[in-house]
Order: C-alpha cells, then sequence, then structure tokens
C-alpha cells in the first residue's frame, strides 16, 4: 500500500462514515476503519507506515471534523456544503485535514493528491472546484 492507496482508501472511509455512522465515537471510528480493512495484508504489498498514516488520518479527520468543515464551508463560493456530493465532501476533508494538522505532508501535495481524487470520484467540475476551495484554505492558513 502506497501512501497514495492509503489516501484512497482514507477517503473511501470518510465516504463511508458520511453515510453509516452516527457518533464519532472511537468504538464506532474503530468498527469503520476494521470493517474497510478486513482486507488489508501487508504480505500484499501493505506498508505498517501507511497503514498507520491512514488510521491516523481517519481518526483525525472524524475527530476535527465540526473544524474542517467549517473551514471548508468558510471557502465554498455561491454554494452551499450540504449540496456538495459526498465523494467531493470526503476528499475536502481528508485534505483539509492533511493541510491543516499534518506539518508532514506539504500542502502542495494534498491539493494536488485531492484533484487527482477528484478525477476519480467526482464529476467533470469536481477537480477544478476542489482545486479552488482548497487554494482558498491554504490562503486562509497561511494567514
Amino acid at each position: 500500500m502506497s501512501r497514495r492507496d492509503a489516501r484512497d482508501a482514507a477517503i473511501k472511509i470518510i465516504f463511508e462514515y458520511s453515510f453509516s455512522v452516527t457518533d464519532n465515537s472511537p468504538e464506532s471510528v474503530e468498527k469503520l476503519i476494521e470493517s474497510y480493512m478486513q482486507d488489508f495484508d501487508e504480505s500484499e504489498g501493505g506498508a505498517k507506515e501507511e497503514y498507520e498514516y491512514l488510521c491516523n488520518v481517519v481518526r483525525g479527520v472524524i475527530s476535527n471534523i465540526d473544524e474542517i468543515d467549517e473551514l471548508i464551508k468558510s471557502c465554498i463560493k455561491g454554494w452551499s456544503f450540504e449540496r456538495l456530493g459526498k465523494a467531493d465532501v470526503a476528499i475536502l476533508r481528508v485534505a483539509v485535514y492533511e493541510m491543516k494538522f499534518r506539518e508532514d505532508i506539504p500542502e502542495s501535495i494534498s491539493i494536488n493528491e485531492a484533484v487527482e481524487l477528484a478525477k476519480k470520484y467526482g464529476t467533470d467540475d469536481s477537480p477544478s472546484y476542489i482545486n479552488g476551495v482548497l487554494g482558498s484554505v491554504y490562503k486562509i492558513l497561511k494567514d
């Protein structure tokens, strides 16, 4: 599992979280991670470091979700948060978490990876929209 694969998996878990989890309890979060990672096998290319990254990102997004969502909402122009696609929201949440809380990941990497994931999971407009929102987030975080 590469860092890119781990980030992709984190997006999927956060996406599922938006539909299935009704609370932020550590138990619910761990069950969600475990249910998704049942097939994780280090012998099939999974690296412990990337698995830990994945778990830390998922836990971090969920434990800081209100703050992350407020930051996203402050950067959305002409659109309501509730109308955003769930895939776009999951991508934005992971990217904003990395930008705000992970000093070991350059913001440019988080933005670029989010745009690539938007091409994979979003609509035709998602990559440019996500790039714009994350550009605004970057400006806020740098001020």
